[in-house]
């Protein structure tokens, strides 16, 4: 599905980026990774290089644009091109309700999490437009399109992630690049456990209709077809991956 293709993963050295990584390098793709923290990134692709496949890592700090600029540039320069992008970086909520969030709390995630995106999309799409065109996929998560309590800053950054992938979507005859999103449930990575630490599952577990939290495997698989030639009319859809969560 992803032969050849150079695709570039955001926060690919745990989690749903890893997965991604994994399963996109399976199936014939040279793989960017892309994380701030760099001791896990060069052992992870040096494992990916081990197994015969191909990869470079890069330190990028996501809230930083000349970083990831500088990225995108080392990408293309070491593989040629870039076909595709799975901009997966993020981090969770401070889990305080509105009116004891403080604005430094809002802004450090509103600043990786919707910033960041567009940071990543920006120089993602001019890259892409250079060879010809590609894809991007935002990872947005369910609360893109929901509510929650004492969640604001996260819930506003990814709803922020669905609009910024609508609107670019539109903007496919100037750029030639696709992009959609995946809205993933509650998925079980380390951002999970430092949620576990102070709440309660049992109430999330309740909203997935399918009796279990998602695993990474599942958003990277979505991830992967939207990226892929087999979604060559997709664009613009933000697709939930989420157990039925939604649907409740």
């Amino acid at each position: 599905m992803l032969k050849d293709k150079t695709i570039m993963i955001t926060g690919a050295a745990s989690g749903i980026g890893k997965a991604a990584a994994s399963l996109f390098a399976e199936r014939g793709a040279s793989i960017v990774l892309a994380d701030r923290d760099r001791q896990a990134g060069e052992r992870f692709s040096t494992e990916l290089v081990s197994r015969g496949y191909r990869s470079l890592y890069c330190e990028v700090d996501i809230a930083s644009e000349d970083d990831v600029r500088a990225a995108v540039d080392k990408a293309v320069e070491h593989f040629g091109k870039l076909d595709g992008a799975f901009n997966n970086a993020g981090i969770g909520t401070v889990n305080r309700s509105v009116i004891e969030l403080t604005n430094d709390e809002f802004t450090s995630v509103v600043d990786v999490n919707l910033r960041g995106t567009f940071f990543c999309m920006k120089w993602q799409a001019r890259a892409m437009r250079q060879s010809g065109g590609g894809a991007i996929v935002n990872n947005a998560s369910v609360m893109g399109v929901m509510g929650r309590a004492n969640a604001a800053e996260y819930v506003s950054s990814k709803h922020g992630v669905v609009g910024l992938t609508r609107a670019a979507s539109v903007e496919f005859p100037e750029t030639n690049v696709r992009v959609n999103a995946v809205l993933p449930g509650v998925t079980i990575t380390p951002m999970l456990d430092e949620f576990i630490n102070s709440n309660s599952l049992e109430p999330l577990l309740i909203r997935h209709s399918m009796g279990r939290f998602g695993q990474p495997e599942d958003v990277a698989k979505a991830a992967g077809w939207l990226l892929s030639a087999d979604a060559s009319f997709i664009n613009g859809v933000c697709l939930p991956v989420d157990g039925g969560y939604s649907a409740r």
